[in-house]
């Protein structure tokens, strides 16, 4: 009897280690995967399967990984209707997008902000954040996002009520 006590926690012990780069390994399939997910037009993805992900790039993890962690965090929270930890994980998003300098990722951050800011109804917010990824996707010369945000920031625009500055914005 105390030989099976002593191979079950022996195994419970086993089953409990991991080694390291299986960790490393399941997060970036964990981060892949939700990307991967969103790309193919999933929005209601389960927090579980970013927990990997979660766990390991905050203290280990790179800036592009980093941003691209709190970003999708962000959108699966967003999607749950926890508009206020998707703002601050954007936040986080936005911090590490800077550090790397990829505007292309900063603007779909600011557009996710904008979005979430007008879920609140935080009209002016929504205007702000839509004008930095306007501004973002105009740096990377990325005329078809550019485009389809200034649609959506001529709303915001109209939302806001300044409406000549609706009228004059231009592409280019």
């Amino acid at each position: 009897r105390s030989k099976i006590l002593f191979f079950s926690c022996l195994l419970l012990l086993l089953v409990g280690c991991q080694r390291r780069d299986s960790v490393k390994r399941r997060a970036y399939e964990s981060l892949d995967t939700v990307i991967r997910l969103y790309e193919a037009g999933v929005d209601t993805i389960d927090a579980e399967l970013l927990a990997p992900a979660l766990a390991y790039f905050p203290t280990k993890g790179d800036a592009a990984t980093n941003a691209r962690l709190w970003y999708q965090w962000g959108l699966i929270t967003y999607y749950q209707g926890a508009y206020d930890k998707a703002i601050v994980s954007y936040e986080r998003a936005l911090q590490q997008t800077r550090i790397v300098g990829d505007r292309h990722l900063e603007g779909l951050i600011s557009r996710a902000m904008a979005d979430t800011y007008n879920r609140t109804y935080n009209i002016r917010e929504d205007t702000v954040y839509m004008r930095k990824a306007w501004q973002a996707f105009d740096a990377e010369e990325d005329s078809l996002y550019q485009a389809e945000t200034a649609l959506r920031l001529v709303g915001a625009h109209m939302n806001y009520k300044p409406w000549g500055k609706a009228g004059q914005l231009r592409a280019g």
